[in-house]
């Protein structure tokens, strides 16, 4: 029963990825199939019907904690836009089957994926927080993300990484309080993201750090609760706080990546760069990386390194040779290291992408090796 709910999943999100279905089957055929999911476990498996209303509780007063939080913030520091979704009672209907038959169908399922491993809770918490948190992923958003280094560390940033952490306390919460804990938890989220009118727009960078952090929130309350309601947690169930643990490093880890990736992309004023060319040599050598931070143009005298934007060729990394002032406006003679001659155009100061202000010697090879194993895969076995 379970392997044939797994399938029914995996299927759903086969269907949707492959764009099979189209008008009203986007919402109908996965539906049932959700649907069906979720009546085959609780009809089959009675024990998935236990649960703590304790837990039920305390798990949707974190859900309406989370999504307060985020109007709150959304008020004081962004913006509330006009729901995409449909307010006729049709579309309240089509919407509100959709939206909870996948609820019930990945939470049911998910209670029983983590009680076939109830021996390894700690191993069940990561298995049923990746497996669930790409269920609900389309493939899609995997490849636009790989277009390019920012859109993926956006997409790392504002959803992926939060989708983990959310998922990783919702399988915290089937763990002590069972599958109606989790969708107490997801539902809450769910109901006010669809029925709402009007939703939160904060940016990606803040949607990310509230995605990660509330649910960090989340685990300690429950494993405060638990530690003051039931004193022989501590003698009776020591595996279950050392999932615990291991649940709230997980998500702690997820929020340090969210730091990472927002540093990556120059959200600190500084941003990394790999060298994967020589024409910098031997100043900044090839696999080098170079801190990159934003510079008044201005500012700007010969000597100086900096990154600049060219439409054909990308970003490249030169040094100032010569400042010139030309109708009013500035532009920077450059020349690589390297090089013998000059840069054969003049850089305008609206390319200016930065100045260099420190160099990482050799850990860019690392990038380096991960990029190249496409096209060594590529050249290996695609003739």
């Amino acid at each position: 029963m379970l392997l044939c709910s797994i399938a029914l999943l995996a299927a759903v999100y086969a269907v949707s990825s492959m764009a099979l279905l189209s008008g009203l089957a986007v919402y109908y055929v996965p539906s049932a199939m959700w649907l069906a999911a979720f009546i085959i476990l609780l009809v089959r498996d009675p024990a998935l019907r236990e649960t703590s209303k304790v837990i039920v509780a305390t798990a949707l007063a974190i859900g309406v904690f989370q999504v307060a939080l985020l109007y709150d913030v959304a008020m004081m520091f962004g913006e509330l836009g006009r729901s995409p979704y449909s307010f006729t009672p049709f579309g309240l209907a089509v919407n509100t089957v959709f939206v909870y038959s996948r609820v019930l169908a990945f939470e049911f399922t998910r209670a029983s994926v983590i009680k076939r491993f109830r021996r390894k809770p700690g191993t069940a918490i990561a298995l049923t927080a990746v497996a669930f948190a790409l269920l609900v992923t389309p493939l899609s958003s995997f490849s636009a993300a790989l277009s390019s280094g920012e859109d993926l560390a956006i997409f790392l940033t504002s959803s992926l990484l939060p989708l983990l952490a959310q998922s990783a306390l919702a399988s915290y919460l089937v763990l002590v309080g069972g599958p109606w804990a989790s969708i107490a938890y997801t539902g809450v989220i769910e109901g006010v993201l669809h029925y709402s009118p009007y939703l939160p727009d904060v940016g990606w960078m803040i949607e990310g750090l509230l995605g990660v952090t509330t649910p960090i929130v989340g685990f300690t309350v429950v494993s405060l609760m638990l530690s003051l309601s039931i004193p022989r947690l501590k003698k009776k169930h020591m595996e279950l706080r050392r999932s615990l643990n291991r649940g709230i490093k997980m998500v702690a880890v997820a929020g340090c990546l969210v730091l990472v990736t927002w540093a990556s992309i120059g959200a600190f004023g500084v941003k990394p760069v790999v060298m994967v060319g020589r024409s910098m040599e031997p100043s900044i050598n090839m696999g080098d990386i170079v801190l990159v931070a934003k510079a008044s143009p201005s500012d700007l005298k010969p000597g100086d390194v900096i990154q600049y934007y060219h439409e054909s060729i990308g970003p490249i990394t030169h040094r100032i040779i010569e400042v010139r002032h030309e109708g009013g406006e500035l532009f920077f003679v450059t020349k690589g290291d390297a090089n013998e001659d000059v840069d054969p155009w003049l850089v305008h100061s609206s390319q200016l992408m930065g100045k260099v202000v420190f160099v990482i010697p050799k850990l860019g090879w690392i990038a380096i090796a991960i990029r190249s194993i496409p096209s060594l895969l590529t050249s290996t076995f695609g003739g």
